[in-house]
């Protein structure tokens, strides 16, 4: 127990003082990571709009939202087997996000995304950019009894 008491006030300080002299790297590594990220994501996004232009440029509106209804209606193959709704972030058409389950600590089932893809523009998303730049997020899929909200699944053991 002491020795966990002499942890405790340590864990709450800035990472600066994990990471002592290297923090500056650390820190401007992380945020170069993260807007190249941001500008890739934000390049898929235009692509997959200009795709979506292409293919329906000489339709009619009718003809448009006849071809997002078929084409939305199925998900792009993805080797996760598990699928939730969502939206398009290029077009904003109803498309799919699959990926795996986890079985939570209190009888809930948490989705954890790890391919999106949508047949109408083409855009296809995975891992950091998923969660990271498009917000698509782990997040409950149910339980039959009363989870605390402020609860969050421990994603090491997973």
């Amino acid at each position: 127990m002491t020795y966990i008491d002499s942890l405790l006030p340590a864990l709450a300080k800035e990472p600066s003082w994990f990471w002592e002299d290297h923090y500056e790297a650390c820190k401007n590594l992380v945020e170069k990571a993260t807007s190249e990220l941001k500008l890739r994501y934000e390049a898929k996004i235009r692509r997959a709009q200009e795709t979506f232009a292409q293919l329906t440029d000489r339709m009619s509106d009718s003809e448009k939202a006849a071809v997002v209804a078929g084409l939305s209606a199925a998900p792009l193959p993805s080797r996760w087997f598990l699928y939730v709704s969502t939206q398009c972030p290029a077009y904003k058409s109803p498309a799919l996000l699959s990926g795996r389950d986890k079985d939570g600590e209190y009888g809930d089932i948490w989705f954890l995304p790890r391919f999106f893809g949508c047949r109408v523009c083409k855009l296809t998303l995975t891992g950091p950019e998923l969660d990271l730049v498009a917000g698509m997020k782990a997040h409950s899929l149910g339980t039959e009894e009363e989870v605390d909200d402020d609860w969050e699944p421990d994603f090491d053991l997973m």
